[in-house]
């Protein structure tokens, strides 16, 4: 007996030793872990923004920017150019949309004004977002095509079949303006997203409401 109760108690410490050896190569996965996530935070962007006034610029990070202070003014947000088109009926299987003097063939899969739209959503190259509106009182429906420009700015618009326009009324747009502090001059743009820095852009969300400026803190 005195063999076998060596060799148990040789089991038990070899079972100890294991137990031993396995919590040890869980707390190693978990230090592996933690230094990998270590080493992906300071390869990455550790710089954040802070924007004075969020109701008109938001701010996003890019892979080039820098710490700095930047101020902005935002005088106008814009307006995108719309065309509204008359009670819409055609026969012609394609229809010219062009936009600020360039010619697009638009060809829907029926004469619907639903058709219609859906064509210039896929065809018109992003020029221009098409919509299917009602402009008369719910007794008498009176359904429309709306046009709108995807830059903002006076953008031409029109669209036309083999009878001539089809456009019953339109409204030119303006560009968004701005001023950056430590500028004179007014800006403008097609976009209400803008490089304000490399690795800097903010999104125009409002006009500000007094001369003051609206600060972004890149830190």
């Amino acid at each position: 007996s005195l063999p076998l109760a060596t060799d148990q108690a040789t089991l038990t410490s070899l079972n100890a030793r294991q137990s031993a050896l396995q919590s040890l190569g869980y707390d190693f996965s978990s230090l592996q872990g933690a230094v990998g996530l270590i080493d992906a935070a300071l390869q990455s962007n550790s710089l954040a923004t802070s924007v004075s006034d969020g109701s008109v610029v938001k701010a996003t990070l890019g892979a080039d920017a820098a710490p700095g202070t930047y101020s902005i003014h935002v005088d106008s947000l814009g307006a995108y150019s719309t065309a509204l088109s008359q009670a819409v009926s055609t026969s012609d299987a394609s229809l010219t949309l062009t936009v600020d003097g360039t010619p697009l063939t638009i060809t829907p899969a029926s004469s619907s004004l639903s058709d219609l739209a859906s064509a210039i959503n896929t065809q018109s190259n992003g020029l221009v977002q098409a919509a299917v509106v009602n402009v008369g009182p719910n007794g008498a429906p009176d359904y429309r095509l709306s046009l709108t420009a995807a830059k903002l700015g006076a953008v031409a618009i029109d669209l036309s079949d083999s009878s001539g326009s089809l456009i019953a009324e339109s409204h030119a747009g303006s560009a968004a303006t701005y001023e950056v502090q430590g500028s004179a001059t007014q800006l403008s743009s097609d976009s209400r997203t803008i490089t304000l820095a490399p690795g800097l852009t903010v999104d125009l969300l409002g006009a500000n409401t007094s001369s003051d400026f609206t600060t972004v803190t890149v830190q």
